[in-house]
């Protein structure tokens, strides 16, 4: 799927004419303000509004050329270095932050509804996305269990992420399905560098690191870990960057989300896959400003999963 240069251009003049058009005043900010943002004034969005699925099951070209241009795959596509979130548009450029600009784009619907996704970090042409609001609302288990890797891996969220909302998202169709790669594939998941620890380290009441293995076997679906959206240690981070926190490097405005689900519910909180050391049988979670709680695993809150997209495989397609 690869495009002339010229090809390239003419697309970005089109679309940033047309972003400009309807997204001039404060159109941006109650668009912004509708998809995801709790506080949106405190950012500058890129928002794609060409859905990157077909209803039909099929990859809309042009919407993932869009998207592959925004986060400089093609002018960087043998990088191998990690991007946060407020990087990605950035790519090896020679400043290290990019005011805030975050990408927002629509994949997937719900009963017609675009379902909009945050690009949260950038490894290796992998792309890791989050929901930028919640798709429905769940218990993180049934019943309380002492939360660990297995009993996430095994959770009431975990399973509605693997059957009903991942069938839903691709429609079952094996092309929207080959675009998404395991976490397990994904090398910055594969070991943890970062402290994820919340309040204490008791090995009972254990929190999640970024651990690929604390995601089921086959789930292209899964929640953020504390360490990937919230945690953060000064040797992981430049001085500078106290405001962006977790992996990801994300801020309050990137964790907050609008309370009203695409389903129709509402919840002022998400859940997130890792445990919360103080009582064995509570999550982590985030709220509508972005900022974390916890609370009991048998209670219902938001379900906001992440995703990894491979941007080799979307620009074959």
């Amino acid at each position: 799927m690869q495009i002339s240069a010229k090809a390239r251009l003419i697309s970005i003049i089109i679309a940033v004419v047309f972003m400009f058009g309807a997204l001039a005043g404060t159109g941006a900010y109650l668009i912004v303000n509708h998809i995801n943002k709790a506080n949106a004034t405190t950012e500058t969005n890129s928002i794609m509004t060409t859905n990157l699925f077909n209803t039909d099951g099929t990859i809309n070209t042009v919407a993932a050329n869009t998207l592959l241009e925004a986060v400089g795959y093609y002018d960087h596509a043998a990088t191998t270095t990690g991007y946060k979130a407020h990087q990605i548009r950035t790519r090896n450029s020679s400043s290290s932050y990019n005011g805030d600009t975050t990408i927002i784009f629509p994949m997937g619907y719900y009963n017609g509804t675009d379902i909009y996704w945050q690009a949260t970090y950038l490894y290796n042409n992998y792309l890791t996305i989050w929901m930028v609001k919640n798709y429905a609302y769940s218990t993180w288990n049934e019943g309380d269990v002492s939360v660990n890797y297995t009993n996430y891996a095994n959770s009431t969220i975990q399973n509605y992420l693997d059957n009903t909302l991942w069938s839903a998202l691709t429609m079952g169709s094996g092309t929207l399905q080959s675009i998404f790669a395991l976490p397990s594939n994904v090398g910055y998941q594969s070991t943890s560098t970062v402290n994820t620890t919340y309040w204490d380290d008791s090995i009972y009441r254990a929190t999640y690191n970024n651990l690929a293995s604390a995601v089921a076997t086959g789930s292209y679906l899964w929640l953020p870990s504390f360490g990937e959206v919230l945690n953060n240690t000064s040797s992981e981070y430049e001085s500078n960057t106290t405001t962006y926190t977790g992996q990801w490097g994300l801020n309050s405005t990137d964790r907050s989300f609008n309370t009203s689900n695409y389903d129709g519910t509402s919840t002022s909180w998400c859940w997130l896959r890792s445990g919360y050391s103080y009582n064995n049988y509570r999550a982590m979670q985030v709220d509508s400003s972005g900022s974390a709680g916890n609370n009991y695993v048998s209670n219902s809150y938001g379900v906001r999963p992440a995703a990894h997209l491979s941007l080799n495989q979307l620009a074959s397609e």
